[in-house]
């Protein structure tokens, strides 16, 4: 049986400091340690709520 190297769980600080390269935002959580999986199945509270909604509202596909 082979097994499959595990990959580290990106985290919402990853996603901000690429998008902040470019000037975007996403609307993500408020705490930076949270990792994406985890706010996106809990729904993703955030700052940019009020106007984009909440994280699983803004999630077009996922591949696993």
């Amino acid at each position: 049986m082979k097994r499959k190297e595990r990959e580290q769980p990106h985290k919402l600080e990853d996603i901000d400091l690429e998008t902040q390269k470019y000037g975007l935002a996403v609307p993500t959580g408020t705490v930076s340690e949270t990792g994406v999986a985890g706010l996106a199945l809990n729904g993703g509270i955030g700052y940019l709520r009020g106007k984009y909604g909440l994280t699983c509202d803004n999630i077009v596909g996922n591949n696993t």
